[in-house]
């Protein structure tokens, strides 16, 4: 008769067989994992970043180019403090400081060049960049040097920014902007040149000018007094939308012929030409080169009119594969 086993001698046997199958197969699971993380690092190493790419380079012209040209894929400012070269590093803080409207970066900037008799500096070319980006004009006033400071006021002319300029000049085109922007010829009365009464009339006829072409209105030209305040108005007033009727108002001829020659080129319309001008080459040349038809140049008699004709459409060519 078999005896009976005892359950818990069975359990503890039972346990004691199956323990080394549980201790190893983790082990060999672990094992085979290592293996696999091992082989796909070795078949898939770590994707090197740009600035990787850039340091690996072999010489510091070519690093330093590389990150400068990766700045655009990678806007980060750190990009440019790992550049060697600081003429290099500088142009970096200038870009990056006008794709992120960020004027503080500017004032890193230490260069300089000298023009003719001013020295201009980066880092207020710089600054004006980004007020200009930013539409801020407060930032023009972190300038440091007058001009580039008045020429940032110019983008952002206005009633309170206009009496600020030091030179007569540059206030009197901050009025004529204003004049143009808001479309108030009243505010062209504003321009004054103190000691040059004919040059004062000459400004102000061209912001007349300017104000007619934003409304669209060629009558404000005849509020100027004389005929070359006039001329001037009409040939601004017609330069944005060239018409024969609005250079017809012109009186001075040679500035009514080229304002003519303007409206037959830009349609490509040589008719223009034998209606308005007997035999004209700076015409027929204009509107052959522009049409590409120098079959037109054929219209004018004189052999030095057909070679100028001839060569207008030839250099306008050679422009056209150039580009």
């Amino acid at each position: 008769m078999t005896e009976p086993v005892d359950q818990g001698k069975q359990d503890s046997s039972n346990v004691k067989r199956r323990s080394p199958g549980w201790i190893i197969w983790p082990l060999f699971v672990l094992g085979v994992s290592g293996v696999l993380v091992a082989s796909l690092k070795f078949l898939h190493p770590r994707v090197p970043t740009g600035v990787d790419t850039c340091r690996r380079l072999p010489r510091v012209e070519k690093r330093d180019s590389c990150l400068f040209k990766l700045l655009r894929e990678q806007p980060d400012l750190t990009v440019c403090e790992q550049i060697k070269d600081i003429a290099v590093r500088e142009a970096c803080w200038f870009q990056f400081a006008l794709a992120q409207k960020r004027a503080d970066v500017c004032f890193r900037i230490d260069r300089t060049i000298d023009l003719f008799v001013n020295v201009e500096s980066f880092a207020d070319w710089c600054v004006a960049g980004v007020a200009l980006r930013a539409h801020d004009v407060t930032l023009c006033d972190r300038i440091t040097g007058v001009k580039t400071r008045e020429n940032c006021w110019l983008d952002f002319p206005a009633e309170n920014i206009c009496p600020r300029f030091s030179q007569e000049y540059q206030k009197n085109l901050c009025w004529e902007h204003l004049a143009e922007q808001t479309k108030d010829v009243n505010i062209c009365d504003r321009i004054v040149r103190a000691s040059e009464a004919e040059v004062q009339t000459l400004d102000r006829s061209r912001c007349y000018g300017q104000v007619a072409a934003a409304l669209g209105d060629g009558t404000i030209c005849q509020q100027m007094f004389d005929s070359l305040g006039r001329d001037i108005c009409y040939e601004k007033f017609a330069k944005p939308q060239p018409s024969i009727e609005r250079c017809r108002a012109i009186g001075d001829k040679t500035s009514q012929a080229e304002c003519l020659r303007s409206v037959a080129a830009a349609n490509k319309d040589i008719t223009i030409c034998d209606q308005e001008f007997s035999n004209w080459a700076g015409c027929y040349g204009s509107v052959a080169a522009v049409a590409q038809q120098p079959e037109y140049c054929s219209r004018l008699s004189k052999p030095d009119d057909l070679a100028y004709c001839y060569r207008t459409v030839g250099d306008r060519a050679t422009d056209s594969l150039v580009c």
